[in-house]
């Protein structure tokens, strides 16, 4: 009655009216009656019945009813404000609620709605022939929340309109600002040389402006994207120049992110314990910087990457955890899930007793169903925790999910299945190809891959290539990084030679230097290896005893493999053990279904959508179809058929 200044007597006579030939209907919405139409189709040949200027002041009658309200408005209501205010002809009123309706839900971490809002302002400046000024920073926006919800392509197309309207405005700092997002979108999506192309455009536009700080996080980018390409001396050229042209004493946020990228060469050239001071102050400075998410996410994933590389794996659980905190604080419960797999892949190192299994299984899904490209990264951590329960044809598939999503990492992931499996010929090709194709100032890769390599090579029966490797992975640097990797390789040389103490006291060596770094898993197959060298030395007592200890020790779900290798040496040498199923052999998603899960599990068995499901169930259609990826994932199925006959 307020909208059209009848009295509320006279109104209810007509609502009456209309409630009794069937074109309203009553209803109790949080105990008032509230009225609506029984029908869409009703209420829309009603509307269209209004002639359109009528309807463009009722529009604004509403909206400015609604505007004089003095309770607080959500989101909705701001958005409802928008609405009539657009169909009211007020495009201006409707831009500013439609904008500050997108804020809102920024605040509220409501992404999709964020974007609907501010889709709507935007369509509100065409209205006003906005000239870029405020279209500019709102295609910023939308380019943010895009990115946020793992539409990358949506995201570069908003950011580029933004170029192309600064551009005219002749803003060349914030031109190229907006080309270092797109850059770092186009290195998410695997497009580095694209990215490459995106930064030189931006120092070329500010390379008039020496003193410009945006030109200095421009040499960041590329000292960052010729580390990617694994060019360390550039990297660190770029870095350093970067941090050299600022303010003496100053900190900032990309001083910070220029240290982690200082810190990722010194490992990769093997200076661990130098990375790891930079990566304690950095960790330190970043808890008071205020970095935007998508860089604060880049460097936290840097710096858990080479912690890992670098075996500090302390300090990649604390990273790893404060990411997780950081983006589920931000709602970004997608970008959560690839730390939550690190953080599986840090676990299952370090032989934690927590399920990371079910975390890395968790993790995928959740990457998968947001569709973002962080699902290479967790893919691969998945093969690596299969491969290490001994789940090896699992392990093959996530790897090989990898590769084919354009993961550059899984060939050694695969060449090891192939070990495992075996076929030591194919493995050993590939291994030897991997270490040979790694430049001789990334130390602390090669000392990654040499152990492998030479078991490898070994099993091959190519033990003269395998020391060669060796050799050549000890003069690259005196200081090596790997002592534990090259014992462990020299032993197994000398086991396979029968030469010395048949390697026993280098696998000592390395198995206590792993244990100091806390990496269980090759603990375990040193300790194995020791095993193996006592009785191929003819020190029987010595190797039953530590035999024994072993099967004690090592936990058939964490160490299945070791386990098994342990259970054959003893059997070999006589000593008798119970016989166990190996995890590999098991039913590995059995018990890793949730009770739920089981249920829709079933109802797909049935041949139900999710909509059926989420009815049956009781619960959400969007939740069943998170249910329905987490189940696929588990079982290895790549559709609800294969997983209906798993069920059957």
């Amino acid at each position: 009655h307020e909208v059209l200044d009848m009295p509320e007597e006279k109104l209810v006579g007509v609502v009456e009216q209309l409630v009794a030939h069937q074109l309203l209907k009553e209803e109790r919405v949080a105990g008032r009656e509230h009225y609506t139409f029984p029908h869409a189709l009703t209420q829309e040949a009603l509307y269209q019945s209004i002639i359109a200027r009528r309807r463009r002041i009722l529009h604004r009658q509403i909206a400015n009813v609604l505007e004089r309200r003095p309770e607080r408005r959500s989101p909705e209501d701001l958005d409802r404000l928008a609405y009539h205010f657009r169909l009211g002809g007020e495009h201006e009123k409707a831009y500013e609620y439609s904008l500050v309706a997108g804020d809102e839900a920024v605040r509220l971490r409501a992404w999709d709605d964020a974007r609907t809002y501010y889709e709507s302002a935007l369509e509100a400046l065409e209205e006003l022939k906005d000239d870029g000024a405020r279209s500019s920073p709102l295609l910023e926006n939308l380019g943010d929340v895009a990115w946020r919800q793992g539409n990358s392509a949506a995201a570069r197309q908003y950011l580029e309109e933004a170029v192309r309207l600064r551009r005219l405005h002749d803003d060349p700092e914030t031109v190229a600002r907006l080309l270092r997002r797109l850059a770092a979108i186009r290195v998410q999506d695997g497009e580095s040389a694209g990215a490459a192309e995106v930064l030189d455009e931006a120092l070329q536009i500010l390379s008039r402006t020496p003193d410009n700080p945006e030109l200095r996080a421009v040499f960041d980018d590329l000292g960052r994207l010729s580390l990617l390409h694994g060019d360390l001396g550039s990297a660190e050229s770029l870095l350093l120049r970067g941090l050299a042209s600022r303010t003496p004493g100053a900190n900032g946020p990309e001083e910070v992110r220029a240290l982690v990228g200082l810190a990722e060469i010194e490992v990769v050239r093997g200076q661990v314990a130098a990375a790891e001071h930079m990566f304690d102050v950095a960790f330190v400075v970043l808890q008071d910087e205020n970095l935007s998410l998508d860089r604060a996410v880049e460097v936290y994933y840097g710096a858990v990457r080479s912690l890992i590389m670098a075996q500090s794996y302390e300090r990649a659980l604390r990273w790893t955890e404060t990411a997780i905190a950081l983006c589920t604080d931000q709602g970004m419960t997608s970008l959560a899930a690839l730390f939550k797999s690190l953080r599986a892949a840090i676990l299952t190192t370090t032989g934690s007793s927590e399920n990371t299994l079910e975390a890395a299984i968790e993790a995928a899904a959740e990457l998968r169903v947001a569709g973002r490209p962080e699902l290479r990264e967790a893919l691969r951590v998945l093969g690596f925790v299969h491969r290490v329960r001994g789940e090896f044809s699992h392990a093959k598939k996530s790897y090989q999910e990898a590769a084919e999503l354009g993961d550059r990492y899984t060939a050694l992931g695969l060449a090891l299945v192939a070990l495992a499996e075996g076929r030591a010929l194919e493995a050993a090709d590939s291994l030897l190809q991997i270490i040979e194709s790694v430049p001789e100032t990334h130390i602390t890769v090669a000392v990654h891959v040499l152990p492998h390599a030479v078991e490898a090579l070994v099993c091959a029966g190519r033990s003269a290539e395998a020391l060669q490797i060796i050799e050549r992975v000890e003069r690259s640097q005196s200081q090596l990084p790997g002592k534990a990797e090259v014992r462990f390789s020299r032993g197994l040389i000398d086991l396979e030679n029968a030469q010395q103490d048949y390697g026993s006291a280098d696998f000592a060596a390395a198995a206590g230097e792993w244990e100091r770094l806390d990496n269980k898993v090759l603990m375990a197959r040193a300790l194995a290896a020791q095993m193996e060298a006592m009785f191929a030395r003819g020190n029987a007592a010595d190797g039953e005893a530590l035999g024994r200890k072993l099967m004690v020790d090592l936990d058939a779900a964490r160490f299945p493999k070791e386990r098994e290798r342990v259970r054959r040496i003893l059997r070999k040498a006589g000593i008798r053990t119970k016989a166990e199923t190996s995890a590999a052999t098991q039913p590995v998603t059995k018990t890793l279904l949730t009770e739920r899960e089981s249920a829709v599990l079933q109802e797909v068995a049935k041949g139900r959508t999710n909509r059926e499901i989420a009815s049956a169930l009781g619960i959400a259609e969007k939740t069943v179809s998170v249910h329905v990826s987490h189940i696929l994932a588990k079982l290895g199925c790549r559709t609800r058929t294969e997983a209906a006959r798993f069920a059957s």
